[in-house]
């Protein structure tokens, strides 16, 4: 059986790269493979290329695909055959026992990594209307976009914009001129664009600006510097309320929270500065903790949730899965990031609050899931 598959696939391949040649003599036909020479008589040839592969038990293939599709028990929505085709030799008991095949991911639940960004970014002492930094880093011309209107660059940093306009209008203009594409507006080194200077020769060649962003996750190094706080952790989430007016609310938790053996206690909102954020001692009850690859269950009412299909990045789906793997949290909008056991549909900025069934999951290595039930909220050992 085993020497059969192999041959078969040997053949397959070279017959679907255009590398088997037919020859017709007098007396015989056959078939050789142009790079080795190797022959194979016209009924071996019937039996590897024209025909699939040797199955170890009648309708072998026909339940393998069954038992892979969304819904076993119905092939037939999804192929040319019913169940009666693929199953033929189980009780009908074992039948009525088919479940979809759930993938086993493994989560990451270890301590370890960076406490902060490794870039050190500018202060300005300035706050948004949010109450939130804002700090200024040095990025590559070809990194520069537009806004809508394309009549300014995007988070350009408005103090250097002030203090030296000939600058921003030189990048500016040149970025309009290629209608907002940065690398073909910079990326050429043979045409470089040059600091305009007062007396209208060439400057210094402008490689990188200022531009500007907010955060309120951030230490101070010194007067005029200041780094990200890094490596999320996980999330904890707690909810509020009872039955129909229950809502859910996470706490971000930080490696650097681990190493200060405190867990943090604010409430995150995405509408206001960390230092305003709700204490979870208002009412608030722990419900479970989110860590990467962790398995919870989600539904938003009685809508479907839409993601985005894994294979081209591109195209919208929506899913009536409730079960996702969870994969990040943004604390800018409050929303978490997640994808499908098997990986084809990733979901990006999803909000929970109103979920009307927010659950953890633990799942073995045979895709066999378990809810949850501790409500316990645990702190995690340095390593």
């Amino acid at each position: 059986m085993l020497q059969e598959i192999t041959q078969y696939f040997k053949w397959r391949y070279y017959y679907e790269h255009n590398n088997v040649q037919k020859v017709d003599t007098q007396d015989d036909i056959y078939y050789i493979i142009k790079d080795t020479g190797e022959k194979l008589t016209k009924e071996e040839y019937e039996k590897y290329i024209t025909k699939y592969v040797v199955e170890p038990y009648p309708n072998f293939r026909k339940e393998l695909m069954a038992r892979l599709c969304n819904d076993p028990q119905h092939p037939e929505k999804y192929y040319n055959f019913t169940i009666d085709d693929c199953y033929m030799q189980y009780s009908e008991e074992q039948i009525k026992s088919v479940k979809p095949i759930f993938v086993s991911q493994m989560a990451n639940h270890k301590a370890t990594g960076k406490l902060f960004d490794d870039t050190i970014y500018g202060q300005t002492d300035k706050l948004d209307k949010n109450g939130k930094c804002i700090y200024t880093k040095k990025v590559s011309l070809t990194k520069l976009s537009l806004t809508t209107d394309k009549k300014d660059i995007k988070d350009y940093y408005e103090k250097a914009k002030i203090d030296d306009p000939a600058t921003y209008n030189a990048v500016l203009k040149r970025l309009q001129e290629f209608d907002g594409n940065a690398e073909k507006a910079f990326g050429d080194p043979n045409n470089p664009l040059y600091k305009p200077t007062k007396d209208g020769k060439k400057g210094n060649i402008i490689k990188k600006v200022k531009l500007q962003d907010v955060s309120d996750n951030y230490s101070i190094l010194n007067d005029r510097g200041l780094t990200k706080v890094d490596n999320m952790l996980r999330i904890d989430i707690f909810s509020k309320g009872e039955g129909s007016k229950k809502k859910y609310y996470a706490v971000p938790v930080y490696l650097i929270d681990i190493y200060k053996g405190k867990l943090p206690t604010k409430i995150c909102s995405s509408s206001k500065p960390s230092s305003e954020w709700d204490d979870i001692s208002n009412g608030y009850s722990f419900e479970f903790s989110l860590y990467k690859g962790d398995l919870f269950r989600l539904k938003i009412a009685d809508k479907s949730i839409v993601g985005i299909l894994q294979g081209d990045g591109k195209t919208k789906v929506e899913t009536t899965d409730e079960y996702f793997y969870y994969n990040g949290f943004d604390r800018s909008t409050n929303s978490i990031s997640f994808k499908t056991h098997d990986d084809s549909i990733k979901f990006r900025s999803i909000g929970f609050q109103s979920a009307t069934i927010f659950e953890k999951y633990n799942v073995d290595m045979l895709g066999n899931i378990n809810k949850v039930t501790s409500k316990k909220r645990e702190m995690i050992n340095k390593k």
